[in-house]
């Protein structure tokens, strides 16, 4: 779906996982995790890393989708 471009920022991911399910395995509340994804550069590399392998997508990939959802915002 990245490589589609029917992901195109980091926010996106969550049309297609439920952030509930990825909120639980970072150890995160569901309010704390719909701050991260509206704010994504908030988040340490390491949960970075951590989503990346959770859903099967290298980590620079998602930095990019971040990178993206930031200047759009800027």
């Amino acid at each position: 779906m990245i490589e589609a471009n029917m992901i195109g920022e980091f926010r996106d991911i969550f049309e297609y996982i439920p952030k509930t399910v990825l909120a639980r395995d970072l150890v995160k509340n569901t309010g704390r995790m719909t701050d991260l994804i509206n704010k994504a550069e908030k988040f340490s590399f390491e949960e970075i890393v951590q989503i990346s392998s959770l859903i099967g997508v290298e980590y620079n990939i998602i930095v990019r989708l971040i990178a993206r959802q930031y200047l759009k915002q800027v």
